[in-house]
């Protein structure tokens, strides 16, 4: 499936500029340099909904990213994840309620922790 043919305009311009940065400097690396923040499938909360490295214009299969120097798995993702309309399922309920649970339950503990 070519991921490519199915982005908006906008979203092939910004493909093809970062293609044209990785042709003249080479692949970004994970560090020191262009922040990447490449998130391993454990630790992508978004990849249920689709937003991954499977799922994403430079995913070039196995372990390799037309853009990014590091190895990266079809459920990891980074900063610069570009999927095509239609491939995120933004409208998930039960998702967004996990989500909002947990970010209240991690605010109530952090605020325990500094207010005691």
């Amino acid at each position: 499936m070519n991921l490519y043919d199915k982005l908006s305009p906008q979203e092939k311009s910004f493909h093809d500029a970062l293609l044209g940065v990785v042709d003249e400097h080479g692949k970004f690396p994970a560090d020191p340099g262009v922040y990447v923040e490449y998130v391993p499938p454990a630790k992508n909360e978004d990849a249920e909904k689709g937003v991954k490295c499977g799922n994403c214009s430079f995913y070039a299969g196995g372990k390799n990213c037309m853009i990014i120097k590091e190895k990266v798995h079809d459920g990891g993702k980074c900063r610069f994840v570009t999927v095509p309309e239609g491939m995120v399922d933004y409208n998930d309920p039960e998702k967004s309620k996990k989500k909002a649970v947990d970010l209240a339950i991690k605010m109530g503990a952090e605020k325990k922790e500094n207010y005691g």
